[in-house]
């Protein structure tokens, strides 16, 4: 799980998705302060096929 916010200071990082991937000793020796920031599953590694396959597969039902 990351810390995860979208950006809306009116910054150069403004509606970026910003994911805090350090170890949680890292964040406890240098915290960024994300505000409104929320734990969220991330999405590292993707069988692509796999993918693939469910999608067409669902796709197919609402034709029949």
């Amino acid at each position: 799980m990351f810390d995860v916010v979208v950006d809306t200071s009116s910054g150069p990082a403004r509606g970026q998705t910003i994911c805090d991937r350090r170890d949680a000793f890292l964040k406890d020796l240098e915290p960024l302060g994300l505000e409104d920031s929320a734990k969220v599953r991330v999405v590292m590694d993707l069988d692509v096929e796999a993918v693939r396959q469910l999608w067409l597969k669902t796709i197919e039902k609402g034709w029949s």
